[in-house]
């Protein structure tokens, strides 16, 4: 009877120590969790008494970095099967025209690294790579800012000039009739920028907002009268009598005018050659011996000696070179040539080969 009871008691002591283990071994391990901890692309179940998110990353010594992403908020409590996600930040390099990024994000693709980095962005910006690709190692994203405007420019349109003939005019003369101004053009043009650099521009429009109005200029084309080109004296008729050169009182009582008369014979000419006039302005010593200059012309002594004092008409409205003396000679200048002096280089170039009247003055 005893060692019966004494094996009742046995097996209770031994129930209650089990009860005891078991209790203990369950109560311990509902203390634990089973945490997911993803780290990019890498997961784990990690096994955790922490009550909140901090504990948990404190407790496993998990860095997470000022750009790192984490999906929870430090105070979200542990519970079992909680999934923790960690994305790592790498740094990226943006190019924007001669200005480069280089910032760190956990963001994968273009897009979503643009966004992330607060860089704006439109349609009309080129982007390589493509937004919707995914950042690789090394990449760099290059930004093109593209700028498309359209602007007015206003143009001036050059006024021409017209000559008109006037017979009340003498050649060489000429009398503005009419101002002249320019007018306006208003041209539309579309432009392209890259990166604040113009790569193309294209016309759109134009259009005269102010018609350009002409200078008129009226031409002289009445002969001159040159008192030198006379082969005789002027004679007054007057009752069968006239007015002598030296000044002695006619017939009729009046009396000439000595000077004027002086000065007629002093520019009547001898003879009128049409000639083939050229010019120059190199100054140098002529073959007669003085300095080129202003009046010095150069001819074929043979057609005129040297010495001879001239006048030169102008026969197509250029304007007369005046009194003149045959002072040079040339190689070139043979028979019926003449070349004129001119100090300026400009005006002797473009007299060019001209029509002239030499009058051999006496």
């Amino acid at each position: 009877m005893q060692n019966i009871l004494k094996n009742k008691k046995w097996l209770l002591a031994m129930g209650a120590f089990f009860a005891i283990a078991l209790f203990s071994f369950v109560l311990y391990s509902s203390a634990f969790a089973e945490v997911h901890l993803t780290i990019n692309e890498e997961t784990e179940t990690v096994k955790t008494r922490s009550k909140t998110v901090k504990e948990f990353i404190d407790e496993n010594d998990i860095y997470i970095g000022n750009s790192d992403y984490i999906n929870l908020d430090e105070d979200e409590k542990i519970e079992d099967g909680l999934e923790i996600l960690i994305r790592r930040s790498k740094p990226v390099t943006v190019k924007i025209g001669n200005r480069t990024i280089i910032r760190n994000t956990y963001k994968s693709s273009i897009k979503e690294i643009l966004k992330d980095l607060d860089i704006e962005f439109d349609s009309d910006d080129k982007i390589d790579p493509e937004l919707d690709s995914k950042y690789e190692k090394d990449m760099v994203i290059d930004i093109t800012r593209v700028e498309k405007k359209e602007v007015v420019e206003k143009e001036n349109i050059e006024y021409s000039t017209l000559y008109k003939d006037n017979k009340s005019l003498e050649i060489g003369k000429t009398k503005t009739v009419k101002e002249g101004s320019e007018g306006i053009k208003e041209i539309t043009k579309s432009q392209l920028f890259e990166n604040g650099k113009l790569v193309k521009e294209e016309v759109l429009s134009e259009d005269i907002v102010k018609e350009p109005v002409d200078k008129v200029i009226d031409k002289g084309i009445k002969p001159k009268l040159i008192a030198s080109r006379g082969t005789t004296a002027n004679k007054t008729k007057s009752n069968n009598s006239s007015t002598s050169r030296n000044g002695s009182t006619s017939n009729n009582g009046s009396t000439s005018n000595s000077s004027s008369t002086s000065s007629s014979s002093k520019s009547k000419s001898n003879k009128t050659i049409t000639m083939t006039a050229t010019a120059y302005s190199v100054k140098g010593t002529t073959a007669s011996g003085s300095t080129s200059g202003k009046g010095k012309v150069a001819v074929d002594p043979s057609v005129i000696p040297l010495g001879t004092r001239l006048y030169i008409e102008s026969l197509d409205g250029w304007g007369d070179y005046g009194y003149a003396v045959a002072a040079d000679t040339g190689s070139a200048i043979n028979g019926n040539k003449i070349d004129l002096f001119y100090s300026d280089k400009n005006t002797a170039l473009r007299f060019g080969i001209r029509k002239v009247k030499v009058h051999i003055l006496k």
